[in-house]
């Protein structure tokens, strides 16, 4: 089995502004969020109907002695509202108002987290393009030693010390190539385009 070479990093395809919306729109955290505000506004609302009690109205029969009188009624019961009620409805407000602060804060905490993956991205796509360049002058330079070391021109050491630089050259390019990959990876999987995200 052969191994596969990683590929190269690009540079992002969105700007900024692009990458924080599409990240938030499709942030699994932000949508739970939202629905616990729903159900917190709509439990609101709820109390505050019921802040008021709901009068009942009846109607009733009955029949008396063997049946012989019939009896006919309407009945109207009409509750005192009391602090029960109202403090229900505070309290319901309150929530609401807890789940909508605390989703706006998930939500500044999402975009904070955002910025900082595509500055990662972009800073990590230059040190792989730096670690790139200064491998290949590296290796350059180990040829150049090597040519010069057959021609007499240069002694044992200088090549070693050359071939060992150029090892490590490569060695910190590859390593800036995988940060750089990781650094896109993560933000791809935080705005779902990629794995299936997106068809969920």
């Amino acid at each position: 089995m052969e191994p596969q070479s990683l590929s190269e990093p690009v540079e992002l395809e969105l700007d900024e502004a692009q990458w924080r919306e599409r990240v938030l729109a499709e942030s699994d955290t932000l949508r739970i969020m939202q629905a616990s505000l729903k159900r917190a506004e709509l439990t609101a609302e709820r109390a505050r109907a019921d802040r008021i009690p709901d009068p009942t109205v009846g109607i009733f029969t009955a029949s008396e002695a063997r049946r012989s009188e019939r009896i006919v009624g309407i009945s109207v019961s009409i509750p005192l509202g009391g602090t029960y009620r109202k403090e229900t409805m505070l309290e319901a407000l309150k929530q609401a108002d807890v789940a909508r602060a605390e989703l706006e804060r998930q939500r500044k905490e999402i975009d904070l987290a955002t910025a900082e993956t595509i500055n990662d991205a972009r800073t990590a796509l230059r040190r792989w393009r730096l670690a790139e360049q200064s491998a290949q002058m590296a290796h350059e330079n180990a040829k150049l030693g090597q040519r010069g070391y057959g021609l007499g021109e240069g002694d044992l050491q200088s090549l070693l010390l050359l071939r060992r630089q150029s090892v490590d050259a490569a060695g910190a390019s590859l390593s800036s190539r995988i940060e750089a990959l990781k650094a896109r990876n993560r933000l791809l999987i935080d705005a779902h385009l990629i794995l299936g995200l997106a068809d969920e």
